[in-house]
């Protein structure tokens, strides 16, 4: 946790206030595998026993590399480029958690994500693809489907999607929370109407991420 002073001008009195604020610490790590081969040739240093045997049950190369992404960032996020094997277990949500914080992961094609917070947090990644008109009217809220419509929309809805799901991972609704009910403002989060959470967004030329925080975090984003 981090402690900040801001000073504010009263816009009743004038006069100057001292505020205090309190910040979580965020750190989110974004692994493109086409990066990391040679890490990911040794699992071993960045992924727990448990996790190891779940990774080679999986049938498909493709899903078990994006699964060993994964895991790999996780690793960078709680212990930087020395690695080390993370344990963690998953609550009745289906969340994953860790001892001394809250973690998420992710993935999409050739891209994983993960991040370690002091606040409950919710993070997801998706590579930019084509998408179906008809799957804006199940993401976007009224005041979202405008952006849909205007050159671009297909970015736009996967941007918004991801905060969307990163924010229901968060609470640990899934995407039965309701995506239409959720929507971004200025880096804040509102669920039918109400403030719900801070986000931090990257968007790169192959994937959209989103980290969503239940308070206000101090952040550090991590791309390998």
């Amino acid at each position: 946790m981090i402690v900040k002073h801001e000073f504010i001008k009263s816009v009743l009195t004038g006069s100057i206030l001292k505020v205090t604020i309190l910040y979580m610490r965020l750190r989110a790590v974004i692994v493109n595998t086409e990066n990391c081969g040679a890490l990911l040739e040794k699992p071993e240093q960045f992924c727990s026993e448990a996790r190891l045997i779940n990774a080679r049950s999986i049938a498909d190369p493709a899903r078990r590399l994006q699964s060993l992404a994964a895991e790999l960032a996780l690793s960078y996020a709680l212990f930087g480029e020395k690695l080390g094997a993370p344990l963690y277990s998953y609550d009745e949500k289906g969340r994953p958690v860790i001892g001394g914080g809250f973690i998420s992961l992710a993935h999409s094609g050739r891209f994983a994500a993960a991040a370690f917070s002091d606040a409950p947090v919710g993070v997801d990644i998706e590579e930019y693809r084509a998408v179906s008109p008809k799957a804006a009217q199940r993401v976007l809220c009224p005041r979202e489907l405008a952006g849909f419509e205007k050159p671009g929309g297909e970015k736009y809805l996967i941007d918004r999607f991801v905060i969307k799901e990163a924010f229901l991972k968060m609470t640990g609704d899934g995407v039965w929370g309701g995506l239409d009910r959720v929507y971004e403002k200025d880096g804040a989060v509102f669920r039918r109407g109400v403030l719900s959470g801070f986000v931090r967004t990257v968007s790169d030329s192959g994937f959209s991420f989103a980290a969503v925080t239940a308070a206000l975090a101090e952040t550090e984003i991590v791309i390998l």
